[in-house]
């Protein structure tokens, strides 16, 4: 469809919420129900949306969705520590909404301040603590999420679940192939002292190596960081605690990484845009994506090998 045909034919759908002309098109929605309208528009006229978090880029056939006019922290149970958001909120924002109440996400200081809540799970939660540190903790209980054919899907919050397939790890990190995020209920844990320290390495294969062993002598980081560029490979570790536990983690870090050709760095931007995240969707999550979006509404950034088998 020519581009001024769909900014018409959204503009005629979905209202004032849709923004821009030619191949620059953008629509904010104010509602979960207008992203679900857009979604089916999509499957139904044949162009790709590119969703926070994805790896698609805006251009010919591509509208944008923005979250802006979704940013607000819906709810904060202290007792539980739950906090419910709109995927379009800040990353930053809800840091300081939660410390100034004693909480963080456990992220680290080095978040890009303009992140939205959407694309920060989208990509992994760059900088919070992963699963592999601590296979109990958990950053999020449950997700608000639209489904590349507009279907509305809700994961309620609930502890770890032991039973049935657990989806949250499908979309934390799937850098929207099954669908965006619309809202999330995240995990706060108590506001401690943390020391953080960035090591450069010259292989990725040796800075994954002093994250295994760094984790396989029983330091427990606040978030242990793995990014890359075309010269280095960066570890970004946050260790929380007393003075003395920190000490003895950092000192355990100090030698692994040592041993490994890590070098301490004061790099203070380990996490811009040119740095890319190691992590990425698996190839079972982009084959589900396939499977949930047979009109390629999310785009062709997938890999043909990909199967559920």
């Amino acid at each position: 469809m020519h581009a001024d045909v769909l900014g018409q034919c959204l503009r005629d759908a979905l209202g004032d919420v849709v923004r821009g002309a030619h191949d620059t098109l953008r629509v904010r929605p104010e509602s979960i129900s207008q992203i679900s309208r857009l979604f089916r528009l999509a499957n139904t006229h044949r162009f790709h949306i590119a969703v926070p978090g994805s790896q698609l880029v805006a251009g010919r056939g591509v509208v944008t969705l923005d979250l802006d006019a979704l940013p607000r922290i819906r709810a904060l149970d202290i007792e539980s520590q739950i906090l419910h958001v709109e995927g379009g909120a800040l990353v930053s924002t809800v840091e300081c909404h939660l410390r100034a109440r004693g909480l963080t996400l456990g992220a680290s200081d080095v978040l890009d301040p303009r992140q939205s809540v959407s694309d920060w799970l989208a990509s992994g939660a760059p900088g919070a603590r992963a699963h592999a540190d601590d296979p109990v903790d958990q950053l999020v209980c449950g997700l608000d999420v639209v489904l590349p054919d507009g279907t509305e899907l809700t994961i309620r919050p609930a502890p770890r679940r032991a039973v049935g397939p657990d989806l949250v790890p499908a979309f934390v990190g799937g850098r929207a192939a099954l669908g965006v995020i619309v809202g999330a209920h995240l995990v706060a844990r108590r506001d401690t002292p943390r020391t953080q320290i960035t090591y450069r390495f010259a292989t990725r294969d040796a800075a994954e190596s002093a994250r295994a062993w760094v984790r396989g002598y029983g330091v427990r980081p606040a978030s242990i960081t793995l990014t890359e560029d075309s010269e280095r490979a960066i570890l970004i570790v946050s260790i929380e605690g007393s003075r003395g536990v920190r000490d003895a983690c950092l000192a355990t870090v100090a030698r692994v990484a040592a041993e490994r050709g890590g070098i301490p760095c004061n790099d203070a931007s380990p996490l811009a845009p040119s740095s890319t995240p190691i992590s990425g969707p698996s190839a079972i999550v982009r084959a589900l994506g396939r499977a949930l979006d047979p009109a390629n509404v999310l785009g062709p950034a997938r890999t043909e090998g990909d199967s559920l088998s």
